[in-house]
């Protein structure tokens, strides 16, 4: 069975593969929207045990079925398409000699949440680049997800750090060298999780990816296990900061912070009472 499926129409489907279990998310029927070149989205069936992800989708700014072995060093497929006007507005936020975003791909949809208690959701992450590491240091390609018309995807509310393989962004977002993850990707992120609050009502989501002043090297980003996040539904009382920390291994009280204090735009980890700072936190 293939890693990747690629997409063929039917943009309801792509919502459906990001959801977490129980998800706690009622999509507004219709209002589910895919942009971007149809072979930039697949489908990720989860297998890859080195990246750390559930099954969800992949979006790209070239390839959506990507090969699962890192053989080219400058890998990447133009195709051809526009740029995303949020992204470039976000790209020269971050670099003011920045130019257009080319060959975008997004997934937008409005939803609202069963819960009344409800005031959050979160999702994984996790951004590939083969322009890692030789234009970690220039203008790299650019990840943003919208929520409510604000990006939630900037490390630690900083729009200078967008999501991306830039070099200030390498220790907050774990980005390393593809050694033996199954994926063409030179460098990958570790696993983030993003947390962004939402209203009472109607909230809107969008998730894109883009090229930067040019379309030459591929750039994807991973997404899964889309939820509410239900306070009252937890045996959950803070949140471990350890992305914004820069301390990849903190527990305890000292890097909990309430659930009101969560900014929007900021990466965070996220554990259950009782446990310790990292990836994959469950919740009651």
């Amino acid at each position: 069975m293939s890693v990747f499926t690629g997409y063929s129409g039917g943009a309801g489907s792509l919502v459906d593969a990001l959801l977490g279990p129980q998800a706690g998310l009622q999509i507004v029927p219709g209002s589910v929207v895919y942009s971007g070149a149809s072979g930039a989205v697949s489908y990720y069936d989860g297998s890859i045990a080195q990246l750390g992800m559930a099954a969800g989708i992949l979006l790209t700014t070239g390839d959506g079925t990507p090969q699962t072995s890192n053989t080219a060093s400058n890998y990447g497929v133009s195709n051809g398409t526009a740029g995303d006007a949020q992204l470039t507005a976000a790209v020269q936020a971050a670099f003011s000699q920045a130019g257009a975003t080319y060959d975008a791909a997004s997934l937008s949809f409005s939803f609202t949440v069963t819960d009344p208690a409800t005031r959050y959701i979160s999702f994984n992450v996790v951004f590939g680049s083969d322009e890692y590491p030789e234009y970690s240091d220039a203008i790299v390609d650019i990840a943003g997800v919208f929520v409510n018309g604000v990006n939630v995807a900037l490390f630690n509310a900083d729009p200078s750090r967008p999501l991306s393989v830039l070099k200030k962004n390498e220790v907050d977002g774990g980005f390393a060298a593809n050694q033996n993850v199954g994926i063409e990707y030179d460098g990958l992120s570790k696993v983030l999780t993003i947390v962004a609050p939402v209203v009472a009502g109607v909230n809107t989501i969008k998730i894109a990816i883009a090229d930067t002043n040019d379309s030459i090297l591929d750039s994807g980003i991973f997404i899964a296990g889309l939820r509410a996040l239900n306070i009252s539904g937890c045996d959950l009382s803070g949140i471990y900061k350890s992305v914004v920390d820069e301390d990849h291994g903190v527990n305890g009280a000292e890097a909990r912070v309430g659930l009101d204090s969560i900014a929007a735009r900021t990466f965070y980890e996220l554990t259950a009472v009782g446990g310790s700072g990292g990836n994959g936190g469950q919740f009651g």
